[in-house]
């Protein structure tokens, strides 16, 4: 009787457990969507997190996941658009490595991609740097 109220006690916290970690990450997602944040710095940001998981000399700090509107006077947008974010972020990390991914991510001098007035790509994305272009295989 005893090893069942351990094993029922122990199936009752991995349950909260579980639903704890749904709770967090659902009251940050809408945080964030409440905050404003974009598609495209998110996606930024969650390629900048998966190359430095993969990339041993990966800074993540070269890239800029920021998107301003300068008052109107030539937005600023994220250095990974999403398209490329997405490429990324689903390339395992032995294939970014081999790939050459991991080097070419690590040599981008990112300034965020900057497009005049009514410049923007689709849905008001930038184009992206050229060295950039060339970093999902």
């Amino acid at each position: 009787m005893r090893n069942l109220q351990r094993t029922s006690g122990g199936v009752v916290r991995r349950w909260r457990s579980r639903w704890g970690a749904l709770f967090t990450v659902a009251v940050l997602l809408t945080v964030v969507l409440a905050c404003g944040i974009r598609q495209d710095e998110f996606s930024c940001e969650d390629a900048v997190a998966h190359l430095q998981q993969c990339c041993p000399d990966f800074p993540g700090t070269n890239i800029q996941c920021v998107y301003n509107d300068n008052d109107g006077c030539g937005a600023t947008y994220p250095d990974l658009d999403v398209d490329l974010s997405t490429c990324i972020r689903n390339e395992d990390c032995p294939t970014l490595r081999s790939s050459g991914v991991c080097t070419r991510a690590a040599a981008i001098d990112g300034g965020a991609a900057t497009t005049g007035q009514g410049q923007g790509q689709g849905q008001g994305q930038g184009s992206a740097p050229p060295e950039i272009t060339g970093v999902c295989p």
